[in-house]
């Protein structure tokens, strides 16, 4: 009988850190892009700007573009991604995936490749910067493209959009637990067919 109560008892003390755990990972906030499909594996788009507009922001040298994605399952498509446009760059997409910047997979960095990695479950991107080191860009932008889709609703959450020195220190924020958009109005870089398009900043909590 003792034995089972020391059990009880190391169960709920694990128990309770578990669920101390979850509501810890539950803090925090994300960027929800949704938008609507118009057909089936019609060719489509849209990239919507969250950050910039005023000064151009230079790329470090040896810098990396990191951020978590998550995908639902319920999403009509699993492509998308953070694209960097505008300045000397032009677009971390096309020009950047010229130059050679790849994520920690060997990836693009352009939103048309696949994020089925973010399919109901956080996931992390490193994408290297290191060739494009010292151009500058005027926005970033959320953005979703391609073909491999069904028609319906597209949904992605973006959280920790960091340009960072690739070992953990932070050398510019883009995005992390803002309470809203750091753009006074989210505005449209590209948009091809898609259409009730909308970014907003919603909690983790609502991230599912």
């Amino acid at each position: 009988m003792k034995r089972f109560y020391i059990w009880v008892l190391v169960f709920g003390v694990f128990a309770g850190m578990g669920l101390a755990f979850a509501a810890k990972e539950e803090k925090g906030t994300a960027i929800c892009l949704t938008a609507d499909y118009a057909a089936a594996d019609d060719y489509e788009y849209c990239y919507l700007h969250f950050i910039g507009g005023e000064d151009e922001i230079e790329i470090p040298q040896k810098a990396f573009l990191e951020y978590d994605v998550f995908i639902p399952r319920t999403s009509a498509g699993f492509t998308g991604g953070v694209d960097l446009v505008g300045g000397s760059l032009g677009t971390l997409r096309d020009n950047g995936r010229d130059a050679g910047c790849k994520d920690q997979d060997g990836n693009s960095p352009h939103p048309a490749g696949s994020q089925e990695k973010a399919k109901g479950t956080w996931w992390h991107r490193k994408i290297d910067l290191s060739p494009i080191g010292g151009e500058t860009f005027l926005f970033g932008v959320i953005a979703v493209d391609g073909s491999s889709h069904t028609d319906g609703v597209y949904k992605a959450y973006y959280k920790n959009i960091q340009i960072t020195d690739g070992k953990g220190k932070v050398l510019k924020d883009l995005f992390t637990n803002r309470e809203k958009l750091p753009i006074d109005e989210v505005s449209e870089h590209a948009v091809k067919d898609m259409v009730d398009y909308s970014l907003t900043v919603v909690p983790l909590s609502a991230v599912k």
